[in-house]
């Protein structure tokens, strides 16, 4: 596994859980 491979799937999951955590709390901070 290269090191670009790397950087990219660590990417990847950021984005991913930044999206599910996005997800969760802006309907928790509307109510």
């Amino acid at each position: 596994v290269t090191a670009t491979r790397l950087m990219y799937l660590f990417f990847i999951g950021v984005l991913i859980l930044w999206v599910v955590y996005k997800a969760v709390l802006d309907p928790l901070c509307l109510l």
